[in-house]
């Protein structure tokens, strides 16, 4: 028989009337027939009453298995274990984090996402043990004082930083005396640090732009008030303006770059490219700046074409920069090796390219933060050498697009190793 709201809100009826409620339909059916009988004169009124009453005591007392007709209580009982069972499939079903805890906040269930999350989250232990936060205990205390919903922000400091959303609410059966207070935490995370990225990506760019366009101004400026009638000083700054407007603009057609390439970050190439000729077109361009730097670019291929699925356009950009900075930065060495291997010592590629230079290498706290964007391990030369500070960090993107891996090893007076993985 279906369950509803009213007959649970209902007072409990004794057990004696719960009995012949749920006896109803037997001794509806067996007053009919005692009817029909007196009424055809088979048996007397009398034994007809007689008869009606044996069979209401037989409903009241004859032994009923337990689950056959729950009565009231047991019904009720049956209504609430299931509303909890849903609940807990319920949170399960949700894509974060979910917490149900006792009156005192005690993890009474933890959904997989929880599970995922916190490693060391399990039920029976209080929340405090993992999330220390005194605003969020306050927080619980409230909504359990005003059963009124609330979101809180939390950060976590550590290794890992990390921010949660955490929705704070009352889940109340009414077979319970106490309530349940569920959890549900949006990790914050990788919002939080993409906006801090963007944030300080925007203060670089502002800066880098706003330096070589100060002194462009000064100059004009200069030409304008003192130098008006110096023809030398004006050739001078001319070619000083010249060079600070083409450091302007290679700046902004590497922010364009990697502009573009995030927008396609996830949109994996299909085209064959033949990585050979890419790696040879690659190395003739810049043949010119390697003389004018006096450096001997040597390229080592294997004997047969190595094809593979990639955007030609942005992997030629990949080792163009890559060779680039080899001629650069290590031109000390007076030689830079460009190599292309097959089954490389990582087996989860299939090909390698490695880039290596002779010069005076790099310390080795910069080198995880080279493909930072507009990081340099000398500014100072860097510009010098018309460097933007996001070669490395478009080499990277374009990389990770084409599910390669980049590996870069320095020894200081020893030279730099850039090799580039990837696949078929």
């Amino acid at each position: 028989m279906p369950i509803n709201n009213q007959d649970i809100n209902q007072k409990d009826a004794p057990r004696w009337q719960a009995r012949l409620f749920d006896a109803r339909f037997m001794l509806f059916a067996v007053f009919f027939l005692l009817a029909i009988f007196t009424i055809t004169s088979s048996i007397s009124l009398v034994v007809a009453i007689i008869s009606f009453i044996f069979f209401i005591l037989v409903s009241l007392f004859i032994p009923r298995k337990k689950n056959s007709f729950p009565l009231y209580n047991d019904r009720k009982e049956i209504f609430e274990n299931v509303r909890e069972k849903i609940a807990f499939r319920f949170c399960e079903t949700l894509t974060d984090p979910t917490l149900i805890l006792d009156e005192k906040n005690i993890i009474i269930y933890a959904n997989l996402a929880a599970k995922k999350q916190f490693i060391a989250v399990k039920a029976g232990d209080p929340v405090a043990f993992f999330i220390r936060s005194p605003a969020l205990l306050h927080s619980i205390k409230d909504v359990r004082n005003s059963t009124k919903a609330k979101t809180i922000e939390l950060y976590q400091a550590g290794m890992n930083e990390t921010w949660f959303d955490i929705s704070i609410s009352l889940l109340k059966l009414q077979r319970k005396q106490s309530s349940f207070i569920v959890l549900n935490m949006h990790d914050l995370s990788e919002q939080k640090r993409s906006e801090a990225m963007r944030s300080d990506f925007i203060a670089n760019a502002s800066h880098e732009l706003r330096t070589p366009l100060t002194s462009i101004i000064g100059f004009i400026e200069t030409i304008e008030g003192p130098a008006a009638n110096d023809k030398k000083a004006r050739e001078k700054f001319l070619k000083i303006m010249r060079a600070q407007a083409d450091r302007m603009s290679k700046l902004v057609d590497d922010l364009l770059s990697l502009s573009r390439i995030e927008l396609r970050q996830n949109i994996k190439p299909k085209s064959k490219v033949n990585l050979s000729n890419l790696l040879s077109l690659a190395v003739e361009e810049l043949q010119n700046q390697a003389k004018s730097a006096q450096v001997e670019v040597i390229l080592n291929l294997p004997k047969e074409p190595v094809i593979i699925k990639a955007d030609e356009e942005e992997l030629f950009e990949v080792f163009e920069n890559l060779i680039d900075n080899a001629i650069k930065y290590g031109s000390d060495g007076n030689k830079v090796n460009v190599n292309l291997n097959k089954n490389p010592l990582n087996n989860k590629f299939d090909y390698s390219v490695n880039v290596i230079d002779y010069g005076q290498g790099i310390s080795a706290e910069h080198v995880p933060r080279l493909t930072e964007r507009f990081y340099r391990v000398d500014a100072q030369n860097s510009r010098k050498k018309k460097g933007t500070g996001l070669g490395l960090a478009i080499v990277k993107h374009i990389i990770n697009r084409h599910a390669g891996e980049m590996i870069i090893t320095s020894r200081e007076n020893i030279g730099t190793n850039v090799e580039v993985l990837l696949n078929k």
